[in-house]
């Protein structure tokens, strides 16, 4: 079953029950890679994916990454927040005018404690796989 992606009070509500474990993940690659963003997006078995990119150039026109993109990833503090690229479904249009990006963090919120509490729930539940 998909999530709506168009509608951007589900995006919103998406980020919100996954923002630790999407945290996670990009302040992952963000040590390996450097500025980026992440990416959701369905494949043609409508599997929901999750990819990191710094190149940005096939997923938003030439006029957005200059006057939106570029700026953003220059000021974000990716120890306070997380920057999220939903690729939408591609209606026959370019990829690059279907992609919609969110800014998720909080100071109260940052990153570095929703690590902390994803990687709290893999050991607990890696520790319950172990005793079954």
């Amino acid at each position: 079953m998909m999530i709506n992606l168009q509608d951007k009070e589900i995006r919103q509500k998406f980020l919100q029950c996954n923002y630790s474990i999407l945290a996670s993940c990009f302040w992952h690659y963000y040590q390996e890679q450097g500025k980026g963003l992440l990416v959701i997006s369905y494949d043609k078995n409508e599997s929901l994916n999750i990819d990191y990119k710094t190149d940005l150039s096939d997923l938003f026109s030439s006029k957005t990454l200059e006057n939106k993109i570029y700026p953003k990833l220059k000021s974000y503090n990716p120890e306070q927040e997380l920057l999220v690229a939903f690729q939408l479904p591609d209606n026959g249009n370019n990829v690059s005018n279907n992609c919609i990006l969110h800014s998720v963090g909080s100071t109260n919120f940052p990153i570095k404690v929703a690590i902390q509490i994803t990687q709290t729930v893999f050991n607990k539940i890696s520790e319950v796989s172990l005793l079954s």
